[in-house]
């Protein structure tokens, strides 16, 4: 198995539903992979975290009792007879809302990444792991002409680098990251107290337009877009207005 053929079993393998086979395959990939490891450690401290006495809320004595008195109560609903002129707009609303949904289906792949939702656990966790270990950053400086010449040869793309400290974003290295099987540049950007990971690759998708999308992940916030053939991810605990003005400076910058 790949890292993303783990990736689709690790919660049914986390929650004991696979079979044997398929059970001794991920253990056999979560010892040699770090990567997937990782990915099964962030669920092992989640459900630890979800286990806190202090998540759960004791409901007040007799709050059933309450909850049975007014069901036991509640009538059934009377039913009512549309108008005709009411009725005569439903086919038109279920016509509308089946169009809406076939044009956001039809247009969601040309946002993003097919492998977006992957992508984000992935990248979150990588950026993670650089804080909580001893890898934010192999080449250390805010000088662009010493941190780009350092990915030559490591990657087969002339990545983009800039430092932002007159916007509040300085440039504190780069490092080589390993994510869906390719080498990726990994931009270290510092803003006031927190540190802001920008992932840059060649694009996945042709398609992919450079309007930029919010996700969230565990308490982390990510903005994707893609710049001059490039998929950018930029990761960090900052709020998500700070990561895109972050990626609007970068794109006014490389465009």
């Amino acid at each position: 198995m790949n890292c993303e053929e783990i990736l689709t079993l690790l919660d049914a393998y986390f929650d004991n539903e696979l079979d044997l086979a398929k059970t001794v395959a991920i253990e056999e990939q979560l010892r040699t992979c770090a990567s997937c490891r990782s990915q099964y450690e962030l669920r092992v401290a989640l459900r630890s975290r979800l286990d806190d006495p202090d998540l759960r809320y004791a409901a007040p004595n007799g709050f059933s009792e309450q909850i049975r008195k007014k069901l036991a109560l509640s009538t059934r609903p009377t039913r009512k007879i549309l108008s005709f002129r009411a009725a005569a707009w439903i086919p038109a609303a279920v016509a509308a809302a089946a169009v809406l949904g076939a044009f956001v289906y039809a247009n969601i792949g040309r946002l993003l990444p097919a492998e977006a939702p992957s992508l984000v656990a992935e990248v979150a966790s990588d950026h993670i792991r650089s804080l909580i270990g001893t890898h934010l950053v192999d080449v250390e400086s805010s000088d662009r002409h010493t941190v780009k010449p350092w990915f030559a040869g490591k990657v087969d793309f002339s990545p983009p680098v800039r430092d932002f400290v007159d916007q509040g974003f300085k440039l504190v290295g780069g490092r080589l990251d390993y994510v869906r099987g390719k080498n990726v540049v990994v931009l270290v950007y510092r803003f006031k107290n927190q540190y802001v990971s920008l992932f840059i690759c060649p694009e996945r998708t042709p398609e992919a337009a450079s309007q930029q999308t919010v996700f969230d992940y565990q308490g982390y916030n990510l903005v994707y877009w893609n710049a001059n053939g490039l998929d950018c991810w930029a990761v960090s605990d900052a709020a998500p207005g700070t990561l895109l003005e972050f990626a609007k400076i970068q794109q006014e910058k490389h465009s």
